[in-house]
């Protein structure tokens, strides 16, 4: 056996145990808990954090991947389309794309919707 061998199997017993001492320590803070007499948040403390809360998300922008699947007569049909999502307050807007190519686009301005129809000759606003 090698010096190496066994500076290497030191070493993986210290970490070890250091591990295993780290786990039985656990993680204990070093102050009373305040929670034993707490009462509960009142209904309108915690209404006033929900809309703080959600008043963060009024404006949203985002994108991914979107898996689209349809059913018709002749079977099923599998799309992966990039997605764009918008949102600020009451307005909308959702645009998947192919390749490059526009597959789909709604949106709302909290009154009425619009549809873009992309597969007809030509495209039209609905």
């Amino acid at each position: 056996m090698t010096s190496s061998t066994t500076l290497g199997r030191r070493v993986r017993l210290a970490v070890l145990c250091t591990l295993i001492l780290g786990s039985l320590a656990g993680c204990a803070g070093s102050g009373p808990r305040n929670d034993a007499g707490m009462a509960p948040p009142s209904i309108q403390i915690l209404n006033e954090r929900q809309v703080l809360r959600t008043g963060k998300m009024a404006k949203l922008q985002s994108g991914g991947t979107l898996e689209l699947r349809t059913r018709d007569e002749s079977g099923t049909t599998f799309e992966e389309c990039a997605l764009e999502l918008w949102r600020d307050d009451a307005s909308f807007a959702l645009r998947l794309r192919k390749l490059g190519e526009r597959f789909l686009w709604v949106g709302s301005d909290g009154a009425a919707w619009w549809i873009f129809e992309l597969m007809a000759e030509p495209v039209r606003l609905v």
